[in-house]
């Protein structure tokens, strides 16, 4: 007769559980839906290389005119940067013709975008292991949802789940609190993490995941870095904000990007809710265009799950102080700090990037993997109205990361989940780095003050 369970092994029962059912249903959501799925069979993706400004320009004036048959997964940024461009089999012809310039190559990176797709979605069931097998394929937002609130049954002393927000789609928006109660009931400062905010960067919810049940199963079995860092510090930990485009993708469009919110005379729906915080606002780097995937929205803080993030991140900072706030996307491996509205910098920018540095070097110590680091402007390209920009510019949290995960572009959106557990477990050893600066921070009247910079 088997013995109690231990906490651990309740848990990995309950992830065998959820993984079994993920994988009855996961086809379930795949192929039957109120509309047939959109399908990606021959489609390509496209990798532009254009080596001078004057070449770099001229793809730009391509993408800013936002020629619908050409899906730029990589939007154009400097020279030798790379640029990725999903285009149906029809349209490879119109898009080499079109790209193919002096000074311009393209080379093909996916021959079929369908295939990388079904890759994805494959529920790897050889896997002898329960942890694995869960974080070893991307589980859909009930699973997600289902699996934080067994955290919290599981772990009542160190974790709750708490709905922060509702949808434009009446479903509710999850977290998670993580720490342990301080002995002496003094405030603790806080960490925030965020994934899920583009519906298609699965990677994103993925990692944001294993690092939360690292961080709480290497308390429970008593590890002294995740004892200090949860005795120390209040984790909330969101997985998806954007809960109503990651539903999409998983039912009927695997590469939808914004929200699924329809204001009344837009052709098409959503906005992209890292364009529509409301600081400096559609001043760069955005689309007024409906259909685009930068699409700023009709106004600032028109996404309800923006905003009403916002107002709890505003409450949370009177609360207790927050050492960090940090924004998990991908693809490309990039680090980056505020700002993404204009290359002005933060007065606290080397502060920010030195930490920055420390927590990617930490990285690339387990499994080779180098990011870029800097601010958003400079690394990638102009976007204003993100969630780094505001948190640092307006609630003055002072450590603000936005993070673009891997891969550099081989695989893109479409990253196969045998590498979700090795992505999680580098990218914990820079949330430890970042969590052991923020220990016995008690923020102060310089930090929580907006830096001089006026809102839009």
């Amino acid at each position: 007769m088997r013995g109690r369970l231990t906490k651990k092994e309740k848990l990995l029962e309950i992830m065998w559980n959820l993984t079994v059912i993920f994988s009855s249903v996961i086809l379930y959501f795949v192929v039957i839906t109120d509309a047939e799925p959109a399908r990606y069979d021959g489609f390509k993706l496209l990798r532009v290389k254009a080596t001078h400004k004057t070449d770099m320009e001229f793809v730009r004036k391509i993408y800013d005119s936002g020629d619908e048959k050409l899906d730029f997964w990589r939007e154009p940024r400097t020279p030798d940067q790379m640029i990725d461009i999903m285009v149906a089999p029809s349209h490879e012809v119109y898009a080499r013709s079109l790209l193919e310039h002096d000074g311009i190559t393209v080379h093909k990176v996916m021959e079929d975008v369908q295939s990388a797709i079904d890759e994805q979605i494959e529920v790897n069931e050889e896997m002898d292991d329960e942890d694995q097998l869960f974080f070893g394929n991307y589980q859909n937002l009930s699973m997600i949802d289902d699996w934080m609130i067994q955290l919290s049954e599981v772990y009542p002393e160190i974790v709750s789940t708490f709905q922060i927000a509702t949808s434009y789609e009446k479903r509710p928006i999850n977290c998670l609190k993580v720490g342990a109660p301080s002995p002496t009931g003094d405030v603790k400062p806080a960490i925030f993490l965020l994934g899920g905010m583009h519906s298609r960067e699965w990677i994103s919810p993925a990692t944001v995941m294993y690092m939360a049940k690292e961080l709480i199963e290497g308390y429970a079995v008593e590890d002294d870095d995740m004892k200090a860092l949860l005795d120390g510090l209040d984790w909330y930990i969101l997985p998806v904000l954007n809960v109503d485009g990651y539903v999409f993708t998983f039912e009927s469009f695997r590469l939808w990007r914004k929200t699924r919110s329809k204001p009344k005379g837009n052709r098409c729906a959503g906005a992209d809710p890292n364009r529509n915080w409301d600081f400096h606002w559609g001043v760069s780097g955005v689309s007024t265009l409906t259909c685009d995937d930068t699409y700023a929205g009709p106004f600032a803080f028109s996404e309800t799950e923006v905003k009403q993030l916002a107002v709890y991140l505003t409450g949370l900072v009177e609360r207790q102080p927050v050492f960090a706030f940090m924004d998990f996307h991908a693809y490309s491996q990039y680090w980056m700090t505020p700002y993404g509205y204009d290359t002005v910098l933060p007065d606290n920018y080397e502060d920010q990037l030195s930490l920055a540095l420390d927590a990617t070097s930490a990285i690339e110590q387990i499994n080779g993997t180098k990011y870029d680091v800097g601010s958003i402007a400079d690394v990638i390209y102009k976007a204003a109205g993100n969630s780094a920009d505001y948190t640092h510019g307006v609630l003055g949290v002072p450590f603000c990361y936005a993070i673009e995960l891997p891969d550099t572009g081989d695989h893109g959106f479409l990253l196969p989940p045998r590498y979700i557990i090795p992505v999680g477990q580098e990218t914990l050893e820079a949330i430890k780095v970042i969590g052991q600066a923020g220990l016995g921070y008690l923020g102060n009247e310089t930090a929580k003050m907006a830096p001089s910079l006026t809102t839009a």
